[in-house]
């Protein structure tokens, strides 16, 4: 991810007192086929930015995510949560949930610019999928 200078000066700034959770939106950098990404992206956004406004924090997106301290330490302990490749939503959920603040910034100087992916098997496979035959970590 490649944040401006300003991104964490924005994004604490959007932690309010009793906030707990502050995300804002991503775009694929890149070629041409990085930018079609961003109609993926957009889209989601959107409505995670649109139901975060009718008071229904549903999921954010972790690579440009900020969890302020106070609701990092009042989830006893991160690492004793079930392994989950959405560790994200699984931060979120836990932060949230005993009534910490949510906040979905649409700002930017928030923005987060992300690697965008090679190929389209690449955009299509699941974080779990491997080639047969590869071993994980080799």
């Amino acid at each position: 991810m490649a944040l401006g200078s300003a991104w964490v000066h924005t994004m604490l700034g959007a932690a309010a007192p009793g906030g707990g959770v502050v995300t804002s939106s991503t775009m694929a950098g890149g070629n041409l086929f990085g930018r079609l990404q961003n109609i993926g992206w957009l889209f989601s956004l959107s409505l995670i930015r649109v139901l975060t406004d009718a008071g229904v924090p549903v999921t954010t997106v972790g690579n440009n995510m900020l969890v302020t301290r106070a609701a990092y330490a009042s989830v006893c302990d991160f690492a004793a949560l079930a392994f989950s490749t959405t560790e994200d939503l699984q931060m979120f959920a836990q932060t949230v949930a005993p009534s910490w603040i949510f906040r979905n910034l649409m700002a930017p100087h928030a923005l987060g610019i992300s690697v965008p992916q090679p190929t389209v098997r690449h955009l299509l496979r699941s974080p779990g999928w491997r080639e047969p035959g590869v071993c994980p970590g080799r």
